[in-house]
Formats: C-alpha cells, sequence, structure tokens
C-alpha cells in the first residue's frame, strides 16, 4: 500500500484546479482507509516542497506537498525516510 500511495502522490498534482481537487481527494479516501497499512516517503515529500522557483511547476508541487502533509497530520500517518 506504501509504494502505491507515494506513486500516486508523484503524479497528482495537476495545473487544472478541478483535476487537482479531485486527485487530492482520491489520495485522502484511499489514505483514511490505509492509515494503518501506509507510511508516506519523506524523501519524495522534502523534493516537492524545495523545487526551485525557477522551475514553473515548483508552486504546483510545494501546494501539493503541503495538502500530502496535512492528510498525513489528519489521519496520523507516519513520514519516513525509508517507508517499506
Amino acid at each position: 500500500m506504501t509504494k502505491v500511495a507515494n506513486k500516486l502522490i508523484m503524479i497528482s498534482a495537476d495545473r487544472i484546479k478541478v483535476i487537482f481537487k479531485q486527485n487530492i481527494q482520491i489520495i485522502s479516501t484511499l489514505l483514511g482507509q490505509w492509515k494503518k497499512l501506509v507510511c508516506l516517503d519523506k524523501v519524495i515529500l522534502c523534493k516537492m516542497l524545495t523545487l526551485p522557483e525557477s522551475k514553473s511547476e515548483s508552486q504546483l508541487w510545494r501546494f501539493n506537498a503541503i495538502e500530502i502533509v496535512a492528510l498525513a497530520v489528519c489521519f496520523n500517518i507516519p513520514i519516513a525516510q525509508k517507508p517499506e
């Protein structure tokens, strides 16, 4: 479940607001169901948060990471360096 969740997080950002919100909602639903079975990847989230301003998608990816961290806090899901 961890690999699936982290893969979905990596592909969830979208410039189209409706699609982005729907992707976050799907991830939220899955994390709510899998909260005892999943661990989020700290490396992925840190990369998303630290993209250089020069990249056009950096703001989108930062917002995506913040949304995911908020879900992790909400569902009490651990964020680990090397999730298994």
